[in-house]
């Protein structure tokens, strides 16, 4: 077996480790150093999980610029909120439903502190925190946050919209009642907004590129990772071929401060995609994108990034500079 064989053997079976070992806790456990608790209080579900060697990232995760990829900051909110689904019946209860129906991602709202960006380059301890937070006729919502062990600021707050689809018709359905009234109870706020329809300007720029096998997910669609990469490579286009006159830097170097999604349709393997993107007209930080379906023109994805005004010119990883090995 090659190096690069070993290492990616390694990395799989750790993350098998780590979520076989969350869907066995009870209550809290060690699991390399990373402290594992749920935490359940006055008939309300939240999972709670502190992490004293800071945020887990690896070589895997980041960019030519030795930077996080932007898709890549949802990644710990993603990996809690399915263990979680798995831990305790009063997240989801998904078992409990007819297996003809899943959720799907509806739209996302996540807001990140500059602070962040220290406590992954310094791997400050940090905490992390899950909760029900709505459950409306075909929806329901979290709420996730990234908290600094040491001060208590929080470094990042998540909100994610999930929609009840039927796995036949791929259209949204309506919850149960019996569903409704059995986890509404444990959903305590706050509501999350949707992110509003964009209306896309005549001046844009295009990227297009093609759904492959691994875009897909356990959804048997297209991963909202994927629209999010999409993104940030049409933004390095628009950069590198001078469409935008705000955001003139290398796209991966800015810090993001805000990113809101709205999910209007499914996308699959071989589907070609068409990403527009053009400058906020009033606010010099934020970059709005649509991604649609070459061959009908159908949208199927709306995002909003909001970027701060400083950049990352000392990379994270050591060894890089400006993504070139010293």
């Amino acid at each position: 077996m090659n190096f690069v064989n070993l290492s990616t053997s390694l990395r799989l079976l750790f993350r098998s480790s780590v979520q076989f070992s969350f869907l066995r806790m009870a209550s809290s456990l060690v699991i390399k150093g990373y402290m594992h608790d749920i935490i359940m209080d006055n008939g309300d579900c939240r999972v709670t999980v502190k992490l004293d060697n800071g945020l887990p990232y690896d070589a895997y995760d980041f960019n030519w610029r030795g930077l996080i990829g932007l898709w890549d900051h949802c990644k710990w909110s993603d990996s809690l909120r399915y263990h979680c689904m798995a831990i305790d019946e009063r997240f989801t209860g998904i078992d409990k439903l007819k297996s003809d129906s899943t959720f799907v991602i509806g739209g996302m709202n996540m807001t990140i502190s500059s602070e962040y960006y220290q406590a992954i380059k310094h791997r400050k301890p940090v905490i992390l925190q899950i909760w029900l937070s709505h459950i409306g006729r075909v929806s329901l919502n979290y709420h996730h946050t990234e908290v600094d062990k040491e001060n208590n600021h929080i470094l990042s707050s998540m909100d994610v919209f999930h929609v009840f689809m039927n796995k036949v018709t791929r259209k949204s359905a309506p919850l149960p009642e019996w569903y409704k009234e059995k986890y509404g109870p444990y959903a305590i706020g706050p509501m999350a907004k949707v992110m509003k329809k964009l209306e896309k300007v005549k001046e844009v720029y295009k990227y297009a590129e093609r759904v492959q096998y691994h875009d897909i997910d356990f959804n048997n669609h297209a991963s909202y990772k994927l629209y999010l990469k999409l993104c940030s490579n049409c933004a390095h286009g628009a950069v590198a071929d001078g469409f935008f006159t705000k955001v003139t830097d290398d796209f991966a170097l800015y810090q993001v401060k805000h990113i809101s999604t709205l999910y209007l349709s499914e996308t699959n393997v071989n589907d070609e995609l068409i990403v527009d993107t053009w400058e906020d007209e009033n606010n010099n930080d934020t970059v709005h994108f649509i991604i649609s379906k070459t061959d009908t023109g159908k949208e199927v994805f709306h995002c909003t990034i909001r970027l701060y005004s400083q950049k990352n010119y000392n990379p994270y990883m050591p060894g890089l500079r400006d993504g070139k090995l010293l």
